[in-house]
């Protein structure tokens, strides 16, 4: 089963094992009613939570994409270079990113971001580009078309930041 987003269905389970214990449903008598009206509210609530986070990944990314856009020759130098080493460094150590678990991907992506927050002040085109893989591991975690797309989109903005930034004819 694919879920929505690896952190939210952690948290539905958790609250499903809080609202139901295996006591409990063993004495629930189905009676005609919805047995389980909570399980549709946090799921309900656990979607809606993914695609908000989707939207926030969305905007960023886009946000930077642009940013990039607007970089001279020397920026996105950096800006790519950030990226491509990070990527590079994760995927000798750890492998092909989408051959990871998506909670592998998710603390991985979390960790960049981090990093990249870091180092804003000392770098802030780098710690654009970190952050930018950061968001493209993390999209790669979440369903749906939109995500699908902004991780192509990604994937094409990198090969050609790579072709223009890194091997400049």
């Amino acid at each position: 089963m694919d879920l929505i987003h690896p952190r939210v269905s952690r948290a539905l389970f958790q609250a499903l094992m809080e609202s139901y214990s295996p006591a409990r449903l063993a004495v629930q008598q189905y009676d005609g009613e919805d047995v389980f009206p909570t399980i549709k509210t946090l799921w309900r609530d656990a979607k809606q939570l993914g695609e908000a986070r989707l939207g926030e990944v969305i905007h960023d990314a886009l946000s930077l994409l642009q940013a990039y856009d607007r970089m001279n020759p020397n920026q996105r130098h950096t800006f790519t270079r950030a990226y491509y080493l990070a990527k590079k460094h994760l995927e000798e150590v750890h492998g092909d990113h989408r051959d990871w678990k998506k909670d592998d991907q998710l603390k991985a992506a979390e960790t960049l971001m981090l990093n990249a927050r870091k180092a804003v002040d000392a770098e802030p085109r780098g710690a654009m580009g970190i952050a930018l893989l950061s968001l493209f591991l993390e999209v790669n975690t979440l369903t749906g078309k939109e995500a699908v797309k902004l991780s192509s989109d990604i994937e094409q903005w990198y090969d050609k930041a790579v072709d223009n930034d890194l091997n400049p004819e």
